[in-house]
């Protein structure tokens, strides 16, 4: 997800083990990095009243290094042979639900498996076998966990897991996206114009995000519009143009997105029509609709279904006119969310009621 697991604390990965750790179960877990050189990094270890802990720890596996990861399967029989757990998960991508079905396999224990997003659109997959070792990991899952509606029949047609049933758990959201922050005070915070239009977007910033058809909209619409302003945050993977109107805020801290999308009159969610966008689920699309932000999003996948009506406006993927008009019509009339999306505690407790059937 960009961003590294035990310092940023982001995402599905901590929050859906964090939520079953404080219901009450162990949870410990292997973070494993492509990036720096072999072995393991500093521990993570909680305790809750409930009597559940979570203990994750960060080891480094180049993703080129064969030997490494010989080594990091070795390791993990052992962390399952001291902990003695009822099932194994594997999240992340294709190589960590090979490394799940493995484990499995040589245990016995129950084995599922979480996509967040379609992996084979992943970069591990271009390495020679890593599809069709996918494909095996997944069709040996005795339970699969997915983002979204469109992954999940992705996955029934493109593997046939043996498990009974496939779980979509979407993306959800912190509560601190639910609570009511003044326009004013939050652009003062971020060091906004208080009066200026701001749309604007925050995660990834790339090409496969749509973030440079954002670019374009933006010039385009302020030639018509001069108190417009583009807000951006996140990791930049785009040369940004110069531009006295545009706000490049850097890689902002989670805590302080909710302050972003409340200075804001419009988000903008965009993904391109390929192997990623139709499957996602874009996570600041929930965190967006939690702030009531009005939205403009990306007609594909999950965010073209008839349920994401409730969402925003739609534009059409490659379609500047349709993404300028969007935009337009949410500055003029804009139109918020009319969907609540649920909190990590809420889909923490779903899915522990699925795992404690499993085991």
């Amino acid at each position: 997800m960009r961003r590294d697991l035990l310092d940023d604390r982001y995402g599905r990965m901590w929050h859906l083990p964090l939520g079953l750790a404080k219901k009450g179960m162990s949870v410990e877990g292997a973070c494993v990095g492509y990036a720096g050189s072999p072995g393991q990094r500093d521990q993570l270890r909680e305790s809750f009243s409930s009597g559940g802990e979570l203990r994750l720890s960060a080891v480094r596996t180049p993703i080129y290094n064969g030997l490494s990861w010989f080594r990091l399967h070795r390791q993990l029989k052992e962390t399952v042979a001291r902990f003695r757990p009822d099932l194994i998960y594997a999240f992340s991508d294709a190589l960590h639900i090979v490394l799940g079905a493995l484990l499995s396999r040589g245990t016995g224990l129950p084995f599922a498996a979480d996509f967040y997003d379609n992996y084979e659109a992943y970069g591990a997959t271009r390495f020679p076998g890593v599809r069709s070792a996918l494909a095996w990991a997944t069709k040996r899952a005795d339970f699969v966990t997915c983002v979204s509606d469109p992954l999940r029949q992705f996955l029934v047609e493109k593997y046939g897991p043996r498990a009974s049933s496939i779980l979509v758990i979407e993306n959800g959201v912190h509560p601190d996206f639910f609570s009511p922050t003044d326009k004013a005070d939050a652009r003062t915070k971020l060091g906004l114009p208080p009066a200026a239009k701001l749309i604007g977007t925050a995660g990834a910033l790339s090409s496969s995000r749509d973030t440079d058809s954002l670019l374009e909209a933006f010039f385009q619409l302020a030639q018509t519009t001069p108190d417009l302003r583009l807000v951006l945050a996140g990791k930049c993977e785009l040369r940004l143009p110069q531009h006295e109107r545009i706000h490049y805020l850097g890689d902002l801290d989670h805590s302080r997105i909710p302050i972003l999308f409340r200075a804001l009159d419009v988000g903008v969610v965009g993904v391109k029509d390929d192997a990623f966008g139709r499957y996602c689920f874009p996570q600041k699309a929930a965190e967006m609709a939690a702030s009531k932000l009005p939205i403009v999003i990306a007609d594909v996948g999950v965010m073209a279904s008839s349920a994401a009506d409730a969402w925003g406006r739609r534009y059409e993927t490659g379609d500047m006119l349709s993404l300028t008009q969007a935009i337009s019509s949410q500055l003029g009339e804009p139109a918020r969310p009319n969907w609540t999306p649920r909190t990590w505690e809420e889909l923490a407790d779903i899915l522990a009621t699925e795992l404690t059937k499993l085991v």
